[in-house]
């Protein structure tokens, strides 16, 4: 696993662009690694201007968001609401070490 290809980047990241594309029948598609990278690009998408002050309520623990209503979303489905942005989940190296010690070592 060590020197293994990551699935989220080059050559795999654009075959699922391009995959998922045809899947929705879309002109172009972006695939991100990371929630901050889709904030980010929602942002863009939004036209936000640099000294635009945007906050949005996260839960410290949990992470859900709070909404207009006060009532809480998951980040998934408050990004995918108000924006074209569709979230996928992963696991990062902490977490995974975290949830599955060991798993990255060499035998």
């Amino acid at each position: 696993m060590k020197d293994s290809e990551p699935f989220t980047q080059g050559k795999y990241q654009k075959k699922f662009e391009k995959d998922f594309c045809e899947y929705i029948n879309a002109p172009h598609a972006f695939a991100v690694n990371n929630a901050t990278s889709a904030l980010e690009m929602a942002a863009q998408l939004c036209q936000f201007e640099h000294g635009d002050e945007v906050i949005i309520p996260v839960c410290a623990n949990c992470k859900n968001i709070r909404v207009y209503d006060e009532s809480w979303e998951q980040i998934e489905t408050f990004v995918s609401k108000y924006s074209q942005i569709n979230l996928t989940h992963t696991i990062c190296p902490e977490c995974t070490e975290i949830l599955y010690p060991g798993i990255n070592n060499e035998e």
